[in-house]
C-alpha cells in the first residue's frame, strides 16, 4: 500500500484536440514530440539529492523499447522546454509540446512542479509522481478522463473532499481534472493500472469503483507509449 497522499493529484493543464492509441491512453496530438526527439530539461531549484532521483525516474519512460526519446538534463537553469521547480503547491505540468505556448513562454517559471518534495521524501512517491508528470510531459493526458471510463461520480463528494486541505482546489479545477471527459477522444479500454490515473475512493462514485495510487506504469501504458513514439 502507498503512502501517498491527496496533495500527489495532479493538476494538469488540460489543451487541445485530443486522440488515443490502441491499445489505450489518450494523447494530445498538437503536443505530440516528435519521435527520436533530444527534450531538454532543467531545475530551477531544488535539493540535488532529489534532482537526480528525479532524473532517474523520468527516464522510465525512454527506456529501451519504450519511447524513442531522449531527456537531456542541463546542468543549470536555462530556457529549456522543460523546467522544473519543488516550491510551488501541488504537482503539475504543461501537456507535451504545450510547453512553448502560453502560460508557459516565461523562461524563468516553471513548466512542471513537484511540490513537498524533499530528501525524506520516501523513494516510492517521488518515482510514482515523476511517472506521471512526465506521463503528461510527453502529451499523456488523465486515463480516468477517457469516455471508456464510464464513471459514474458522486460529484459533490468529490468537491466536498479536493476543496478542502491539503489541496484546496477550486470547483473549476476539480471539474477539468476529474468530471470533464474528453468527446474528441478515440480510445478503447479503460486501464485501472494506468499511471495516468488517480486514485479513486468508493465514496466518489455510484459504481463501487475503488483504486488505490498505481505507482509504476502498466503493461498498456508501455505499449502505448511505444507506439506513439516508436
Amino acid at each position: 500500500m502507498s503512502d501517498r497522499t491527496k496533495n500527489d493529484f495532479c493538476g494538469a493543464l488540460l489543451v487541445g484536440e485530443v486522440i488515443a492509441g490502441k491499445p489505450r491512453a489518450a494523447l494530445v496530438r498538437g503536443a505530440k514530440w516528435n519521435p527520436g526527439d533530444r527534450i531538454e530539461v532543467c531545475f530551477l531549484d531544488g535539493v540535488p539529492s532529489v534532482q537526480e532521483k528525479v532524473k532517474t525516474f523520468a527516464k522510465e519512460w525512454t527506456a529501451p523499447g519504450l519511447a524513442d526519446l531522449r531527456f537531456v538534463f542541463r546542468r543549470k537553469p536555462a530556457a529549456t522546454p522543460i523546467r522544473i521547480s519543488f516550491k510551488y503547491p501541488g504537482n503539475w505540468s504543461a501537456i507535451g509540446k504545450e510547453c512553448f505556448s502560453p502560460p508557459y513562454t516565461d523562461a524563468t517559471q516553471p513548466t512542471m512542479n513537484f511540490g513537498g518534495f524533499g530528501e525524506d521524501t520516501p523513494d516510492e512517491r517521488i518515482r510514482a509522481v515523476v511517472l506521471h508528470e512526465f506521463g503528461h510531459a510527453l502529451g499523456l493526458t488523465h486515463e480516468h478522463m477517457s469516455p471508456a471510463a464510464g464513471i459514474h461520480w458522486n460529484e459533490e463528494q468529490v468537491y466536498a473532499d479536493l476543496s478542502g486541505p491539503p489541496n484546496h482546489w477550486s470547483r473549476e479545477i476539480i471539474r477539468k481534472n476529474i468530471f470533464e471527459v474528453r468527446e474528441d477522444t478515440n480510445y478503447t479500454t479503460f486501464d485501472p493500472s494506468s499511471i495516468m490515473l488517480y486514485r479513486i475512493k468508493k465514496s466518489w462514485n455510484f459504481d463501487g469503483l475503488e483504486i488505490g495510487w498505481n505507482n509504476d506504469l502498466s503493461p498498456t501504458d508501455k505499449a502505448f507509449i511505444r507506439q506513439q513514439y516508436p
